[in-house]
């Protein structure tokens, strides 16, 4: 597994395990490794064996495509938020940091700006 793989993997394993509050002893144990093996794992010191990956995959309830995304990050269940994702992963870095301003802006104002007052008919 080349280098940025495996950092792309331990980032999104660690991410992921801090997500569902699990230590790395439990988690390790679980996988039937040591807690420093999976630790390297985090730090993209080492890579996992396939088996180890299907386990992580089980345990963590994710798809194996989640940890060599991008960006770390939940999947979502909702088709529209996946297909927006997709989109801003192929944006410019000058486009994706305008795109998240806008998005910053959004969650600061309050719900009752986001949308247009009903009209009346």
């Amino acid at each position: 597994m080349p280098n940025y793989l495996k950092t792309r993997f331990g980032d999104q394993l660690a991410f992921l395990r801090g997500k569902r509050e699990m230590t790395q002893d439990e988690l390790a144990g679980h996988l039937g490794i040591s807690r420093k093996a999976l630790q390297n794992i985090e730090l993209g010191k080492s890579a996992p064996k396939f088996s180890t990956i299907e386990l992580i995959c089980s345990k963590l309830n994710v798809e194996a495509e989640m940890f060599f995304s991008s960006t770390p990050s939940e999947p979502s269940n909702n088709p529209r938020v996946s297909e927006l994702v997709l989109k801003l992963d192929k944006l410019p870095k000058t486009d994706l940091e305008l795109m998240l301003q806008i998005a910053d802006r959004f969650q600061a104002k309050p719900k009752s700006q986001l949308r247009p007052p009903p009209t009346n008919n």
